[in-house]
């Protein structure tokens, strides 16, 4: 029997699994991390937590299983960070990381000497400060000195997969979402760009596609993590590009949705226009077809700030009695009707990404009345992450994409009918939930088998994925939601706009 390890390196911790070359979970391990937010608008961590994790997962991974001998390993992670590391590899700082705003500034620079346009028809996305390219220029211009003594600046998954192979090297998918110089038609770095915003490419890993094999596991670190010297080891791709992979949403026409803290949805297509309000990039499964994202910052973080400032007793006693509070507060939603009594929510609890890429934006209940109870708000949080979504999608439909027939569902708030349910009814299109084997980890293993001629295609895959619920769109309640949504949700964020930037300026002070 032939195994594979994939470990998907996130924000809040990381996860690892063992897989067959049938597909299927031998072992499976995880441990948490965190990260700092030393300053208003900052994001940021040490590395070597990173690492700590990534050793601590597959050291678990061999142990568990005794499996030492495995034919691959794919790595993902949290994007997109700028790390600047020493010719060895050693971080020299903090990696600042995708939350991170502080890069403001920079944005603006671009947008007036470069042009949006220009930046969108090369780079097939907008400018903003999520952008790790222009997180780099903010370090240049304001740590001068470790620009310079920089020798490459990396992601955090390519920081490990350097560490492991002694090669800084990227993948497309995370060159997109570094930004402002990645060439998205030639998939190459832009030397005119780069020329522009004077940043050295020699300064920048080399592209590959996800599933390139790059390297070998070095001695030391076989040692470490209980794995043998020269294992091959692939490129890898950005944790929610994995994760599409881990759902099957590999070929034109596919979509996925992943409803974890933030919520991402993905459509492949091979349309070649493009949105400064959506994301695109090259998918990790085949980099000759595109991925357009819509990324809401915070979607289930909102479900879980709704538990641990509203439902506390119910949070308190389901931990004693193993009751599931969200559970509890679901069932108090589904007593509210479809609109929850005149009730909106913007979930911009942690500013926006797209497609209003505002990171003054907040949260906002919008239509309280003494009529109101916690179910009737916990139901909108559920239509206002809806509604987020389709406000991306019609910006997706402006770049000719077609609303999917089926949207693969995965994360923890895809667990709750109610909220598949909404969704359903609100995009118009029919919602599975999918008993996949896992998340982007599991994707990195099957990129993994995949570079390593272990899988042929996808299909291994594909035959792992069982619909364990599927919602069906209601046309009546898609009426009555689009009518709200146009006359009411889409008109909040507009009309509040500078009123986000006045809040946003003083919480600076």
């Amino acid at each position: 029997m032939r195994y594979l390890i994939g470990v998907d390196v996130g924000t809040s911790g990381a996860r690892g699994v063992i897989l067959s070359e049938k597909g299927d979970i031998v072992e499976s391990s995880s441990v948490s991390h965190d990260f700092r937010i030393p300053r208003f608008g900052w994001a940021e961590q040490d590395a070597e937590v990173y690492w700590d994790s990534f050793c601590k997962v597959v050291s678990s991974l061999t142990a568990k299983s005794g499996i030492k001998n495995v034919d691959g390993i794919g790595i993902s992670g949290l994007t997109p960070d700028c790390l600047p590391v020493d010719s060895q590899g050693n971080p020299l700082a903090p990696a600042i990381l995708w939350l991170d705003r502080r890069a403001s500034t920079e944005a603006e620079w671009v947008k007036r000497n470069l042009g949006e346009e220009h930046i969108l028809q090369i780079t097939g996305n907008g400018i903003d400060s999520y952008f790790g390219l222009v997180k780099l220029l903010w370090l240049k211009n304001n740590m001068t000195d470790l620009y310079a003594r920089a020798y490459k600046f990396l992601n955090v998954k390519d920081f490990i997969v350097g560490r492991i192979t002694g090669e800084f090297v990227s993948d497309y998918s995370d060159a997109a979402l570094w930004g402002i110089a990645f060439d998205i038609k030639k998939k190459c770095w832009s030397e005119d760009i780069l020329d522009e915003i004077d940043i050295d490419i020699r300064k920048l890993p080399e592209l590959y596609r996800s599933d390139h094999v790059v390297g070998k596991v070095n001695m030391e670190v076989a040692a470490a993590v209980g794995i043998l010297e020269g294992t091959p080891v692939i490129v890898g791709a950005p944790d929610g590009f994995a994760n599409l992979v881990s759902l099957g949403v590999v070929s034109v026409g596919d979509s996925g949705m992943s409803l974890g803290t933030s919520g991402v949805w993905g459509v492949l297509h091979n349309q070649e226009r493009f949105s400064r309000e959506i994301l695109t990039c090259p998918s990790a499964s085949d980099p000759d077809i595109l991925v357009s994202l819509a990324a809401l910052a915070i979607s289930g973080g909102v479900h879980r700030w709704f538990r641990d400032t509203v439902a506390t007793a119910e949070k308190f006693s389901g931990g004693l009695l193993g009751v599931e509070p969200y559970n509890i507060m679901e069932l108090e939603a589904i007593e509210s009707p479809p609109g929850a009594k005149g009730l909106f929510l913007l979930p911009y609890f942690a500013g926006e990404r797209t497609p209003i890429w505002d990171p003054a934006a907040r949260g906002v209940l919008f239509g309280l009345s003494l009529i109101h109870n916690r179910g009737d708000i916990y139901r909108s949080i559920f239509e206002g992450i809806a509604y987020a979504f389709l406000n991306n999608w019609e910006f997706m439909e402006k770049m000719g994409l077609r609303l999917p027939g089926t949207v693969r569902l995965s994360g923890s708030g895809a667990k709750s009918k109610l909220l598949r349910r909404i969704l359903a009814d609100v995009l118009n299109t029919t919602v599975v939930l999918v008993e996949n084997l896992g998340g982007a980890e599991v994707g990195d293993a099957f990129l993994a088998g995949k570079g390593v001629g272990i899988f042929e295609d996808f299909e291994v895959l594909r035959g792992k994925l069982k619909v364990i619920g599927r919602e069906i769109p209601d046309v009546e309640l898609n009426e009555f939601y689009k009518d709200r949504y146009e006359r009411v949700y889409k008109r909040i964020y507009p009309a509040l706009k500078d009123l986000f930037a006045e809040v946003h300026n003083m919480e600076k002070f």
